[in-house]
C-alpha cells in the first residue's frame, strides 16, 4: 500500500519502540516513523526514536506512569479515531513489544470495531533483552528448557495468577509487589530460599542497574538499595550466569550517555559509532539549515571570475557552494583558477565528495587556523566567504587588515528547531559540535547546569562554553567521531 492509499481512509501502525536502547528499534518502525502525520508516543519511548518524525508530524505524549496523570485507554482510542477520521497515517509507539503485555489484544479490538485499518510491527521485548543485558538468558540447555512471562499489574477486581511451571520465570511491572511475588515462590516445592532472583532497573539504558541475590534475601535488599523503574524481576538458575556473562560492561562506553547535537543530514555515522562503542544515545537535532536564496544568487561567473581564494569553514557550506553552482547554471570549471581552503579534515571530506582537493587545510580546525595558512599580506587578492548567517566577522577584518579584498556569502541559513530537550542525568555527556549548536541548546533550556559534562570540537567552541560559564569542557582532539570516542573513553562518570 503506498502512501496516497494510506492517506484515502487513514491508518494506524502500532510500533513496538524495543526495551530502550534505540540501536534495538526495527528497520520498519523507523520507515513507518518517517510517514506519520501523528504519532502517540508512550512513556518508555527513548527520545532518539522521534529524530526519524518529520519536522511537521504532530507528536502526542500518552504514556503512563505510576502515581502520575496520563492519557487514559478510552483517550488513545479517541485520537486513533479523530486522526484516521482525518485520514491521516498514526502511529501508536509503545514500549517493549505490544504483543508482550502492551495491550495490543484490545487495541486490535477496538479498531476492527470502528472499521480502522491498521498494521502491528513488533518491537523487541524488554522480557528477553532485558535479562540479556545482564549476561542472563532466559533459557538455557543446562539450566532452563521453559520460560514463563507473567505481568505483575491486573485489571481492578482480578486476583493474582499462579505462577507458571517454568525453569525461568520474568516479571514485568511487579516491583512494588515484590513481597508478594516473593511469598507466591515460596510457597511453590520447586523454589527454595536459595533460589537467584535478580532485579533488572532500566535494562539497555546508560544507567542500567541490577541486584541480584536468592529468594531469602532480595526484599530486605531492594529495601535498601531501591532502584528506578521499569525493574524487570526475573527467577531462575540462568541468573547465576550473570557473574561471568556480563559482557556490556566491556564496551568502552558503557554507563555513559551522549546527547548528540548534529544537523540531521549529518548525524548519522556518528550516531552508529556512538552506539557500538556502547553508550546510550539521545540525538537531538538542534539545529537546521536551507539554502540561502537572497546570497546565492549573488553566486555569479563574474563574481567567481575576480576570486582568487575561495575558504570553507564548514561542510555545510561546500554542500550548499555546489548546490548553488547546478542553480545558477554554472559548475565547477568556473573555479579552476580558484585557491581552496578547508577549516580541517570534515571539510576536506565534503570537498572529496565532490571529486575537490583543497589547495590548503588548516591545521587547528578553527578559524585561527584558517588565517595561520593564508598569507600575511593578500594584496590584490579577491577573497570569498561562504557561510551562514550565524557566523562571526573576525575572518572578513583579518584579511580586510592584510589587503584582501573580501567577499561573504551567507550561503545558506542555520535555524533553531523547537524539540523537547529529555532530563539531563548525571551520566550525560553533550556533545557541541560549534557555537551555534549551544546557542540552539540553551535556546531550549537556559539552565542547564554549568556543571555539565560538554564534548565539544575545536578550540572556537571551546571559548565560547568557557565565556557561558560552562567549567567541564573537553576538546576533542579532531572534529572526528573516532577523536569523540577517545575523548569519552577517559571520562569519568
Amino acid at each position: 500500500m503506498n502512501l496516497n492509499q494510506l492517506h484515502q481512509h487513514g491508518y494506524v501502525y502500532i510500533v513496538g519502540a524495543g526495551p530502550g536502547d534505540p540501536g534495538l528499534f526495527s528497520l520498519k518502525g523507523k520507515l513507518v516513523l518517517e510517514l506519520a502525520d501523528v504519532v502517540l508516543v508512550d512513556h518508555l519511548v527513548h527520545p532518539s526514536l522521534l529524530s526519524f518524525c518529520l519536522d511537521q508530524a504532530e507528536i502526542i505524549y500518552v504514556g503512563k506512569q505510576r502515581g502520575k496523570h496520563s492519557v487514559t485507554q478510552d483517550g488513545i482510542n479517541k485520537y486513533l479515531k479523530d486522526f484516521t477520521d482525518q485520514n491521516k497515517v498514526v502511529v501508536r509507539l509503545k514500549g517493549g513489544d505490544p504483543f508482550v503485555f502492551g495491550r495490543v489484544g484490545e487495541e486490535m479490538q477496538w479498531l476492527v470495531k470502528h472499521n480502522i485499518a491498521f498494521e502491528i510491527i513488533p518491537g523487541i521485548s524488554s522480557a528477553v533483552a532485558g535479562p540479556g543485558y545482564f549476561g542472563i538468558p532466559v533459557t538455557h540447555r543446562d539450566f532452563s528448557r521453559s520460560v514463563g512471562f507473567v505481568t505483575g499489574t491486573l485489571k481492578k477486581g482480578k486476583v493474582p495468577l499462579e505462577i507458571p511451571a517454568t525453569d525461568t520465570i520474568v516479571f514485568l511491572m511487579g516491583y512494588y509487589g515484590l513481597d508478594h511475588l516473593v511469598d507466591m515462590l515460596l510457597k511453590e516445592k520447586r523454589f527454595s530460599k536459595d533460589t537467584p532472583i535478580a532485579l533488572i532497573s532500566r535494562a539497555t539504558y546508560a544507567d542500567q542497574d541490577i541486584i541480584s541475590s536468592t529468594l531469602d534475601s532480595i526484599c530486605k535488599l531492594a529495601k535498601k538499595s531501591p532502584l528506578p523503574t521499569p525493574v524487570i524481576v526475573v527467577v531462575g538458575k540462568v541468573v547465576g550466569l550473570h557473574t561471568i556473562c556480563d559482557w556490556v560492561k566491556t564496551l568502552p562506553l558503557f554507563g555513559k550517555r551522549v546527547i548528540l547535537c548534529r544537523q540531521k543530514s549529518q548525524y548519522e555515522s556518528w550516531y552508529n559509532a556512538l552506539q557500538l562503542a556502547g553508550s546510550e544515545v539521545v540525538y537531538l537535532p538542534l539545529i537546521d539549515t536551507q539554502l540561502n536564496q537572497l546570497d546565492s544568487i549573488k553566486l555569479t561567473k563574474s563574481l567567481l571570475d575576480s576570486i582568487t581564494t575561495l575558504i570553507f569553514t564548514s561542510a555545510n557550506a561546500v554542500t550548499y557552494f555546489m548546490e548553488t553552482l547546478n542553480l545558477n547554471k554554472l559548475d565547477i570549471r568556473s573555479c579552476a583558477h580558484i585557491k581552496l581552503y578547508s577549516i580541517g579534515p570534515t571539510v576536506t571530506k565534503a570537498l572529496k565528495n565532490y571529486a575537490l582537493k583543497p589547495d590548503v587545510e588548516a591545521a587547528t580546525n578553527s578559524v585561527k587556523g584558517i588565517l595561520e595558512v593564508l598569507p600575511t599580506r593578500l594584496n590584490s587578492n579577491h577573497v570569498l566567504y561562504l557561510t551562514s548567517q550565524l557566523a562571526a566577522n573576525n575572518l572578513q577584518q583579518t584579511c580586510e587588515k592584510r589587503g584582501a579584498i573580501f567577499t561573504r556569502l551567507n550561503i545558506y541559513k542555520t535555524q533553531f528547531k523547537k524539540i523537547k530537550l529529555p532530563e539531563l542525568t548525571s551520566t550525560d555527556f553533550i556533545l557541541v559540535t560549534s557555537p551555534s549548536v549551544m546557542d540552539a541548546l540553551l535556546n531550549l533550556n537556559s539552565d542547564i547546569d554549568k556543571n555539565t559534562s560538554l564534548v565539544v570540537l575545536g578550540k572556537t567552541t571551546k571559548d565560547y562554553c568557557e565565556s557561558l560559564g560552562f567549567n567541564s569542557i573537553n576538546v576533542a582532539k579532531e572534529p572526528t567521531v573516532d577523536a569523540v570516542i577517545d575523548v569519552l573513553k577517559v571520562l569519568e562518570l
